[in-house]
């Protein structure tokens, strides 16, 4: 990934990233798991490119381990603001690593509030 970026080729880059986030999954046990565990290698993977060196997502974990995948991913999306890690991942063309995307694609799971909620942070995005 060092060398396509290096050699400025973004379109590997992200195939790049969009692996490694894919092998991240392996930790979870169901679908959702799986994909949140992938978000959360994305969402470390954007601390890293912000911070210049590896920066864990404890707390986010903590809070996985603690409250459980759906209630992690709702909590997410109930939450107002827009964070920078979603802005970025979008931005990057990897929206389907935000927890966001995950809520939206496993509807059945969620209240009709919470799909609302993420729905509408996918519309708030587009418009900035």
């Amino acid at each position: 990934m060092a060398n396509a970026d290096r050699l400025g080729e973004d379109e590997l880059v992200k195939k790049c990233k969009k692996r490694i986030f894919e092998i991240a999954g392996n930790e979870g046990k169901t679908e959702i798991e799986i994909r949140l565990f992938q978000a959360l290698a994305a969402y470390e993977e954007i601390l890293r490119e912000k911070h210049n060196k590896a920066v864990r997502a404890n707390y986010t974990k903590r809070k996985i381990k603690n409250k459980g995948a759906i209630q992690t991913l709702t909590d997410w999306a109930l939450d107002k603001k827009v964070t920078p890690g979603f802005e970025a991942l979008v931005s990057q063309g990897l929206e389907d690593f935000t927890g966001e995307k995950i809520v939206i694609d496993f509807a059945e799971e969620f209240p009709v509030e919470v799909v609302e909620a993420a729905s509408l942070k996918f519309q708030s995005i587009s418009k900035i």
